[in-house]
């Protein structure tokens, strides 16, 4: 999958970066590899939001979240992202099983 992930607001972190690459490795059990994955990081005193979004097929996923803590929206965020991918997957799963 690849991961591209913007800062707004703050300078740019490694760390930051691979959690979000290590987050993101929860969907590769849902998505191709060849998938494009964007995340917005911005900070917004006192508020820190995480934006992360993908297309898959013909289906945008955002996901957005904003809390105190930028791991906390990063998690969250991606908590919301996993289960929207996984009732779009079922959901396509459950229709071929009708027909």
């Amino acid at each position: 999958m690849n991961v591209n992930v913007t800062f707004k607001g703050f300078d740019s972190s490694d760390a930051v970066k691979s959690y979000v690459q290590d987050r993101s490795k929860k969907l590769d059990k849902y998505l191709p590899p060849n998938t494009v994955l964007n995340a917005m990081l911005a900070d917004e005193e006192p508020r820190k939001i995480a934006e992360i979004n993908c297309r898959f097929k013909s289906t945008y996923f955002v996901a957005k979240e904003e809390t105190e803590n930028l791991y906390s929206s990063i998690d969250q965020a991606f908590d919301k992202l996993l289960r929207q991918v996984n009732k779009a997957k079922t959901k396509m799963v459950d229709s071929k099983r009708e027909g």
